[in-house]
């Protein structure tokens, strides 16, 4: 059948959307159905896109984890090797079963070399408070894997206890051999780590020479043993000193994982997914599925799994909104794919979600932004024709841009977000260091809470009209005028550039300083509104063209295609106002005085009747106060 949507007050302006017959029926309360479109599972080592099928997975708060491991699994990195002077690079295998696998502790134990290390630490902890002797903490080490010649090592130092000089300390003996495994990779921490150690310095990165490892290596052996001699207490400083230096060896791995490109998008991905799945009161009808697509790839993802599945009108219910977590720039073919996504969007009726960055702004990192005159002027460039294009068409109605990632958490500290095993402190020198999350997450929260509290998703602008995203992380900033204070956001955005970027198509999360919440005063379509000779038609474009409209206009055509479905042949004029009135007030659940249904002969096909149905969304108590106007087509 075909949907018309009327765009302006006369209905001359509207647009055609053709929507299969839905199966399933409307007896019930329409559910919100949330598709999410991400690459959800890990490259390989060459950074290649996974090649595992696309399909919908359903996800809530009981499946998240099986969900997750699912796609997920193990990540293969090769990461710089922080640990000592020997391969520069380290390829390192982790299984991911959970959003606990991300975490400092789950790493560790994941990694034998820095799991033996850990261990290491743990018998420190008990020489130093005296609960296991000096034998006993030998005897320890010995039950470590591996360790060959330096095990031993450390071992007969023990024995030899303080006897040693400082002459024989200050002259250590050639560092032991590594042994190696076949696959070569090195048998323990002992081999893998004491005998290839760089002393902590300012920067980790910083390669030290061989003799300097040696060094600390019979540092660690003396420090440990000549506080007294097998059967005394030891040297509460001497420990503490030791574990202070193991607490730096583990802290410089773990950001090289932590902070490995790959590692850092897979956790990204999945702690926004959780955000979103933890925000989602799923005891109201609410589904979230996930299709894993890499951006690559992802037109013909969409067109295959998503466009030619929703038009077909199989599924039990059509997809509502569709939230894509990616981030588009300014190239020609980011565009064109953004134009792709619009028009199969509008065709399916459905809202799109997604972002940009500072590549869109032609910017090289956001906080080049701040010192701007006047954002806006950078859409006049010659680099915008194409997002200019993409603009005055109708499909852009259907999309939503957003700028401006969040903190998707804190980093690790002694201070918050502690790792409770060893002293860790992560690495933050910039911005590149935290982990964002992309601000369609925070858009799609809100959708699932409005439609919640009142059965649609427009309700998600305003302080108080759910158009805020609380309980965020929040880091210290400092800004150009000086000003300190902490943020969530990645950079603080003045209102003159919220409204320079809204009046271009592009949602900005912005924030008070010292605010752990994002207010959303509006939400902007990436649409151009029209501007008509009469004041009135200017504003009333300009209110249709704003996303919470079209997240309205989509739910109402999605139900009225379903709802046709369910009208046969045979039926009056009046009988089939009834009829729709009926079946969508109970859908949609909103008073009769919503919505107004007309049925007349059609003019140009005498066998048919044309249908006008107007959707009048302050009568059912939502803040949009523009109507919605569909017409359709039905058989007599």
């Amino acid at each position: 059948m075909e949907i018309h949507m009327k765009m302006g007050s006369d209905g001359k302006r509207k647009t055609d959307v053709r929507v299969a017959d839905q199966a399933g029926s409307l007896r019930q309360r329409f559910p919100l159905k949330l598709l999410v479109l991400a690459e959800l599972a890990p490259r390989d080592e060459q950074s290649a896109p996974s090649t595992i099928d696309a399909r919908r997975t359903r996800v809530d708060k009981e499946t998240f984890g099986a969900v997750l491991q699912s796609f997920v699994g193990r990540v293969s990195l090769t990461v710089p090797n922080r640990l000592g002077s020997g391969p520069k690079e380290w390829p390192i295998t982790l299984p991911i079963g959970s959003i606990k696998s991300f975490h400092p502790d789950a790493v560790v134990e994941a990694v034998p070399a820095l799991r033996d290390l850990l261990e290491i630490r743990q018998q420190l902890v008990r020489l130093r408070n005296r609960e296991i002797s000096y034998e006993n903490f030998r005897t320890e080490l010995g039950r470590l894997q591996g360790g060959g010649n330096l095990l031993g090592r450390i071992q007969s130092a023990l024995e030899a206890g303080p006897a040693q000089s400082s002459t024989q300390r200050t002259a250590p003996p050639p560092a032991p051999v590594r042994s190696s495994t076949p696959s070569g990779e090195k048998e323990s921490a002992l081999d893998s780590l004491f005998d290839m150690v760089e002393a902590p310095v300012a920067d980790r990165s910083a390669p030290e020479s061989a003799t300097a490892s040696t060094s600390r290596l019979d540092r660690f052996i003396s420090e440990v043993i000549s506080s007294g001699r097998p059967g005394t207490p030891a040297d509460p400083r001497a420990v503490d000193a030791v574990m202070k230096e193991l607490d730096e060896m583990l802290g410089a791995q773990l950001d090289a994982i932590l902070h490995h490109p790959e590692f850092q998008r897979l956790e990204a991905v999945w702690r926004g997914v959780k955000f979103l799945v933890d925000r989602t009161d799923f005891r109201e009808p609410i589904e979230i599925d996930l299709l894993h697509a890499p951006k690559e790839q992802l037109a013909e993802i969409f067109d295959r799994d998503v466009f030619q599945p929703e038009s077909e009108g199989t599924a039990e219910a059509p997809v509502s909104v569709i939230i894509a977590d990616y981030i588009f720039d300014r190239s020609p073919r980011d565009i064109e794919l953004l134009q792709d996504l619009a028009e199969k969007a509008e065709q399916l009726q459905t809202p799109l979600v997604t972002a940009v960055g500072p590549a869109f702004l032609g910017l090289e990192s956001i906080e080049e932004l701040e010192p701007l005159d006047a954002a806006g002027n950078l859409f006049d460039q010659t680099e915008y024709v194409k997002w200019r294009s993409l603009r005055q068409g109708n499909a852009s109605r259907w999309l939503a841009v957003l700028f401006n990632r969040f903190l998707l958490r804190l980093p690790y500290g002694p201070e918050q977000n502690r790792v409770k095993r060893f002293d860790f402190r992560e690495s933050v020198r910039s911005d590149r260091s935290f982990l964002w999350g992309n601000p369609a997450w925070g858009l799609a929260s809100l959708l699932t809470a409005s439609f919640a509290k009142t059965g649609w998703c427009s309700e998600v602008t305003g302080a108080r009209g759910g158009g805020m995203i609380e309980d965020l992380p929040l880091r210290e900033v400092s800004r150009r005028n000086g000003e300190k204070g902490q943020l969530p956001l990645e950079a603080p955005i003045s209102e003159a550039h919220r409204i320079d970027l809204a009046a271009n198509g592009i949602l900005a999360l912005t924030c008070r300083l010292n605010a752990d919440a994002v207010v959303i005063p509006s939400v902007p379509s990436a649409h151009q509104p029209e501007r008509y000779p009469d004041p009135r038609e200017t504003a009333l474009s300009a209110a249709r063209a704003a996303f919470p409209y079209q997240l309205v206009a989509g739910r109402l055509s999605q139900a009225i295609g379903r709802a046709a479905g369910e009208i046969g042949e045979g039926n009056s004029p009046s009988a089939i106002g009834k009829i729709f009135t009926k079946i969508l007030t109970e859908a949609l659940s909103v008073d009769p005085d919503a919505i107004e249904v007309q049925a007349k002969e059609s003019e140009e096909r005498p066998d048919r009747y044309d249908v006008f149905i107007t959707f009048r969304p302050d009568h059912a108590g939502l803040s949009l106060s523009a109507p919605v106007g569909l017409s359709l087509s039905l058989r007599k």
